[in-house]
């Protein structure tokens, strides 16, 4: 917790925790190489401080919700709303057990818990998050535009595929206004994917990068061939090509271009120093410090690091704006989906992405208010 500007909230306690899993139905169908996603599956956390002050949050999945309800709310009831360290202490070990892969949900659902403590922090203090983290660094935290892959039930023929990407690509770019573009690929051949991003490239121009996302989809001799391509033609960054680490570093050596991964257990990589990115989801590390710290750690082994997009709901999307501009190690676009769900569940409607980036209006939390009804029609037993 080291350097975060916290003002007490004397003597306030946690009064309850309340957890609902919610699935929101996505405007478009997310296809890639591993699933086919037609929702957004998520948490959402309401927290009620014992002076009546209620903070929001929300993480990945619907299964962190009895996880919340049933383990971890049980032990942070009458406990210091303030003091942060402690209260993640209390339901979190302070070491990563290797061992026990349940851990990492642990996290995953402790971060909603989390986001909903800045939240009542800031709304105690009169304060933005972003400035109970330290303050901006940057003027706006700043997103690339993103796109799944094209639905093969959409009857699209290889040959149009280029075509129909490139199309999309620049109706994200006008509408996001970002300098930055990435999008899936690996569920058609490589070549049709190689031919694909040069369209994409070629479209869109010098003025913006481009980045391709491979979900660890292609056997290593496609890779290479891809790889290839996707230097000659300036792709700015390959999302796991492949599904091995030491494959991914191997390609990032040969062909010395960046390379990024999901993975963020920065011992692991350290064997790895041509993956040069680490994509982590905001929930992951299980806390908004915790983000940081890793963020931190990964640019001391050289490594940017940046945010995946989760198909996030409005809260998680509010906690991401106010993190991007107040870590300075998140200095590259970070991945986005929020056009792509149905309903955001918040009432506010001034988080759009404009000219390639939001910031954080300087409302006190996270500057949202969830909005009941929509929770209420959203919400799954």
């Amino acid at each position: 917790m080291q350097n975060l500007k916290i003002q007490p909230v004397s003597e306030t306690k946690i009064e309850s925790i309340s957890a609902i899993a919610v699935e929101v139905p996505l405007t478009y169908t997310g296809h890639y190489k591993r699933a086919r996603k037609t929702h957004a599956c998520r948490t959402i956390v309401q927290v009620t401080s014992s002076d009546g002050i209620v903070g929001v949050g929300e993480t990945r999945g619907t299964d962190a919700a009895p996880i919340i309800r049933d383990r971890l709310a049980p032990d942070l009831i009458d406990a210091p709303v303030d003091d942060l360290a402690q209260l993640r202490a209390t339901v979190l070990p302070n070491v990563a057990d290797h061992g026990w892969p349940e851990q990492l949900i642990d996290f995953k659902a402790y971060a909603a818990i989390d986001m909903a403590l800045w939240d009542i922090l800031g709304k105690s203090t009169g304060l933005p998050v972003y400035k109970l983290l330290g303050g901006s660094v940057r003027a706006k935290t700043e997103f690339a535009a993103y796109e799944y892959v094209i639905d093969p039930e959409e009857g699209v023929s290889h040959a149009d595929i280029p075509k129909a990407m490139a199309d999309r690509a620049e109706a994200q770019i006008d509408s996001t206004g970002a300098g930055f573009f990435e999008f899936k690929i690996g569920v058609y051949p490589v070549d049709v994917d190689i031919a694909t991003f040069q369209e994409v490239v070629h479209r869109l121009g010098k003025g913006v990068k481009v980045g391709i996302d491979a979900n660890m989809s292609l056997e290593y001799h496609d890779a290479r061939r891809l790889m290839a391509a996707a230097r000659e033609c300036g792709i700015a960054n390959v999302e796991e090509p492949v599904e091995s680490l030491g494959e991914m570093d191997r390609l990032g050596r040969e062909f010395t271009m960046p390379i990024s991964s999901h993975c963020i257990q920065l011992d692991s990589l350290r064997a790895f120093p041509a993956i040069t990115g680490i994509v982590c989801e905001p929930h992951n590390p299980g806390g908004m410090a915790q983000v940081r710290a890793l963020s931190e750690q990964a640019y001391g082994q050289n490594r940017k690091m940046w945010f995946r997009a989760c198909f996030e709901l409005g809260i998680s999307w509010a906690a991401m704006c106010h993190m991007g501009v107040a870590f300075a190690a998140m200095d590259r676009p970070t991945q986005a989906l929020f056009n792509w769900i149905e309903d955001d569940l918040i009432e506010e409607d001034d988080f759009a992405m404009k000219g390639g980036g939001v910031r954080p209006p300087d409302r006190p939390g996270l500057g949202v208010t969830l909005d009941q009804a929509a929770l209420k029609r959203y919400s799954i037993k």
